[in-house]
């Protein structure tokens, strides 16, 4: 089984913008529970352009059991189904189900909050991001209050021939630390709705949280009060399953120009993780043929010597500005790199990369891979049929 959750979060970033977040989720048998695993996406939208990003499968895997109401996590806390961020983890997605299936039965959900010392514990323990370790004491952090949530059956429908309970969840948790110069008042209202089969599986869910921080000072006789608020919608959505029904994805299909970014990002990662052969693949064929491999790979590797990996910038952060379609080719222009002057310890000049993707049947390949200095548009590399040339120097000669 496969779960996809979408935890957007609107107003952080630039006016325009949005920061979208994906984890896919596989659930696995394990003994009398199952086990999650799972990827995070973290996804700045600046536009109508979804840059490339790697990724995270490093978070813990979640031991999960069933006590037939809800899902109880053993041997943990972890990051994935406890903590996920400022919002809960995947917990808030598996409600606690009332004894009774009759419309209106109700019951009480209670969801703790346990502190980072425990989380880092068990993530140290399986493995989470390497070089993360154990803490070795406790954490001085105060434990969050638990949060009481009620969930009550509304009614029942049917999916492709399938009873579906249709269920909500509301839940209130409020804060208060702080003393003398400094005071935090927070608040957090939830509200959630669910459709959950009458097997006890989960087809599709969204949990909406409001929260509210008011922060009063008093320091050297200046009074200072501000007031912080933040909106999240998270969904998730049951999309594949041996059997029984699904719901749709949550992720929307790549646009023809985000194929072509997404290419050329799986074609950088495959460069930082020295593969060859995955690089390789996602160069023109013309290009190969023309130049041979053993020489674009030689120069690609000379680039990284002499300017380092910052020269050769992922395609994250992307404006619809910086992407060009033209016929059958899609121009990115990748401008946050970076390159060192050898000759010092602290002077960086920013570079800008263009790379140019060419769509044959569906598939996209790289046809050009130029960089130049931003400021003084030094020519740093150019790979394109017409030549192979890295450039050396300070500035380059």
């Amino acid at each position: 089984m496969t779960t996809s959750e979408k935890d957007e979060m609107r107003g952080a970033p630039p006016e325009g913008g949005a920061l979208e977040t994906f984890v896919d989720i596989e659930m696995r048998p394990a003994g009398s529970g199952v086990e999650l695993y799972a990827a995070l996406t973290v996804a700045p939208v600046m536009g109508k352009v979804r840059s490339f990003t790697v990724p995270d499968k490093d978070y813990a895997p979640v031991h999960l059991e069933t006590s037939g109401k809800r899902w109880i996590e053993h041997d943990g806390p972890t990051f994935l189904y406890t903590h996920l961020g400022t919002q809960g983890g995947l917990e808030w997605f598996f409600p606690e189900l009332p004894d009774d299936g009759s419309v209106g039965a109700t019951t009480t959900w209670e969801i703790a909050a346990p502190d980072a010392f425990g989380i880092t514990t068990t993530e140290a323990a399986r493995g989470h991001h390497p070089g993360v370790e154990a803490p070795t004491s406790g954490s001085n952090e105060p434990h969050a209050p638990a949060v009481v949530a009620h969930v009550r059956l509304e009614r029942w429908t049917e999916d492709h021939g399938v009873r579906v309970a249709e269920l909500s969840m509301s839940a209130k948790r409020d804060s208060d630390s702080g003393a003398g110069e400094m005071r935090i008042r927070g608040s957090e209202e939830f509200r959630g709705t669910y459709a959950v089969l009458a097997s006890g599986r989960l087809l599709r869910a969204e949990v909406e949280r409001d929260a509210s921080i008011h922060l009063v000072s008093d320091t050297f006789g200046v009074h200072d009060a501000q007031q912080h608020t933040q909106h999240t919608t998270r969904h998730m959505n049951l999309v594949e399953a041996c059997d029984g029904p699904t719901a749709s994805s949550l992720v929307k299909p790549l646009t023809r120009e985000e194929r072509a970014i997404h290419t050329w990002g799986e074609a950088w990662l495959a460069f930082m993780k020295d593969d060859r052969d995955a690089l390789l693949a996602a160069i023109d064929p013309a290009l190969r043929r023309k130049h041979g491999d053993a020489k674009l790979w030689a120069a690609l590797k000379e680039i990284q010597s002499l300017r380092g990996n910052e020269a050769l910038p992922a395609p994250v952060m992307l404006r619809d500005d910086n992407i060009k379609s033209d016929g059958d080719d899609v121009r990115i222009a990748i401008p946050h790199g970076s390159t060192h002057d050898p000759t010092t310890t602290n002077t960086q000049s920013p570079v800008e990369v263009t790379v140019v993707m060419h769509e044959t049947d569906g598939r996209f390949t790289a046809t050009s891979l130029t960089g130049v200095d931003t400021f003084d548009k030094y020519p740093l590399f150019d790979i394109s049929v017409d030549r192979v040339r890295v450039r050396h120097g300070w500035p380059p000669k």
